[in-house]
């Protein structure tokens, strides 16, 4: 989206006087985008008094700043912002994009509202266009197949279940591949395995198309605040190309040189959230038979060096039980599936994987496949007969 300085001056002008003293923004810079106030983030030191912004350094971005430093009151008439926007980190340019989106589950669907927020054409398909229409209400437009959305898109993101849902919509009738024109970028976030990105990659080489494999790390929360993690893997030109699209919704890309690269870094970070996870539930249920309260061993790891903030975020879930699906416990199963077929391939133990593995099969046996990933600390529950919270 290019930013306009005279939406800019008007937002400045529109708001009211207030605070005289200096204020400290954690890197805001803010433009407005229709209803919208779309803000990216640096660290400015602004202060000033009355109607006059603050002088020296870019005018443009002091005296929008200064404004919304004044008023906070003003953030709250604009849709989807609220008045600690400031706080949070979010695009601001880059120019915008005919980007498609495939797949509309819970991180497709928050790519796809990010990508509309941000100022991107987006037009989308599902297996199921009942999800598509919240999109559609906010701009979206529907595709009759995955290559009508290849047809209309100059980046395709494509982020379903498994190898097979990416082998449907990428070769199959009405598939992404035939329809892609060489300008056009498909850029597949999906979490598959090794092999599976190396045939894909190297399919798309041969025909002279372009191919990005792009897993990322993060929830519906980091899409919406702009905050998730890429992992971008293919050529540097079509990785670039896709980047436009990434900034609306990520504000760190890591790039690697094969799409198999991406991949194994994401299969990585996905065994690591499964040993966390059943990690924290052992010790949680170690220290709870012990007579240590669960919280106060939680809040002792937020205060150490083991602190991590999933260990906050999901141990506080464990203690109010609350297992709604950020992450579900069969998709992390899946991965721990597909780490092991990478491992086998280069000849590497994972040790730790086969425990967790089965605990997670077991997950899955007593029902709880489409909760939390966090619900695998039920299972272990009921090995030692306690339960945590509630």
């Amino acid at each position: 989206m290019v930013s306009q300085p005279s939406g800019c001056v008007r937002l400045f002008r529109r708001l009211k006087p207030a605070a005289t003293s200096p204020v400290k923004i954690d890197r805001l810079i803010v433009v407005r985008q229709g209803s919208m106030l779309l803000w990216t983030t640096r660290r400015l030191e602004v202060a000033g008094n009355g109607d006059n912004p603050p002088s020296g350094g870019d005018n443009l971005r002091q005296r929008v700043s200064f404004a919304v430093a004044r008023d906070f009151q003003s953030l709250g008439q604009c849709q989807n912002v609220k008045k600690s926007v400031w706080k949070q980190k979010a695009f601001s340019g880059g120019g915008t994009l005919r980007t498609g989106v495939i797949g509309l589950g819970i991180m497709g669907g928050a790519i796809a509202e990010r990508l509309l927020t941000t100022g991107h054409e987006v037009t989308v398909y599902n297996r199921t266009r009942e999800k598509a229409e919240p999109l559609l209400a906010k701009g979206a437009r529907w595709a009759d197949s995955p290559a009508e959305v290849a047809r209309q898109s100059e980046v395709v993101i494509s982020i379903v279940t498994d190898p097979a849902a990416v082998e449907q919509i990428t070769f199959g009738e009405q598939g992404i591949f035939h329809a892609l024109s060489p300008q056009s970028v498909h850029c597949d976030m999906s979490t598959v395995s090794v092999a599976w990105t190396r045939h894909i990659a190297s399919t798309y080489r041969q025909a002279g198309k372009r191919f990005v494999q792009a897993p990322v790390l993060g929830g519906r929360k980091q899409i919406l605040e702009g905050t998730l993690l890429v992992f971008g893997g293919g050529a540097e030109e079509d990785v670039q190309h896709c980047e436009q699209a990434w900034r609306a919704f990520s504000d760190k890309i890591w790039r690697f040189p094969t799409a198999e690269q991406a991949t194994t870094t994401k299969l990585a970070c996905n065994m690591l959230i499964a040993h966390m996870m059943v990690g924290l539930g052992q010790s949680l249920l170690f220290a709870a038979k012990g007579g240590v309260p669960p919280a106060t061993l939680i809040d002792i790891l937020s205060k150490s060096n083991l602190g991590a903030p999933m260990y906050s975020t999901k141990g506080k879930a464990l203690l109010e039980r609350n297992f709604q699906a950020n992450f579900f416990v069969r998709h992390l199963l899946k991965d721990l599936s597909l780490a092991e077929d990478a491992a086998r391939e280069t000849h590497t133990m994972l040790p730790l994987n086969a425990l967790t593995r089965e605990l997670f099969v077991a997950a899955m046996q007593q029902g709880y496949a489409d909760e939390d990933y966090s619900a695998v600390v039920k299972v272990m529950e009921s090995l030692v007969g306690i339960q945590l919270g509630g």
